[in-house]
């Protein structure tokens, strides 16, 4: 009131869900596997979560790939032992190996048209 100002608030309740582009998503995939990781295109047994990505994917082609640092079972998201896991050897050789794989398809989507068409299709596509 002092400076004369208004403020409007409008809430929106969560992110938006995730839209991967399958697209960009098996050749990412195609880097794991070339790189010596097995690459799943869904998991049953992961749940619904949240991520501000969603809300990307909404506006772009986008993929939001994860991979384990731990053994199936061992630990889950947010719980101490996957913090305790973060810290490790094999997570960070986890995190170069996305990095890699990341980067070749980052490439790839570059040097490659006819990808770029694939994508594209698939997200005029999607918004329809």
């Amino acid at each position: 009131m002092a400076s004369d100002v208004a403020v409007e608030i409008n809430t929106r309740h969560g992110y938006r869900d995730m839209v991967n582009n399958m697209a960009l998503a098996r050749r990412f995939g195609g880097h794991l596997r070339a790189l010596g990781r097995v690459a799943r295109e869904q998991d049953s047994r992961v749940g619904a979560g949240s991520t501000d990505m969603g809300d990307v994917s909404h506006v772009v082609p986008s993929i939001h790939p994860w991979l384990a640092i731990v053994d199936e079972g061992a630990a889950l998201c947010h719980e101490h032992r996957f913090a305790q896991a973060a810290g490790t050897d094999a997570a960070v050789r986890t995190a170069v190996l996305a990095a890699k794989a990341m980067a070749r398809t980052a490439v790839e989507l570059i040097a490659d048209a006819s990808l770029r068409a694939e994508v594209s299709a698939e997200w005029r596509d999607r918004a329809s």
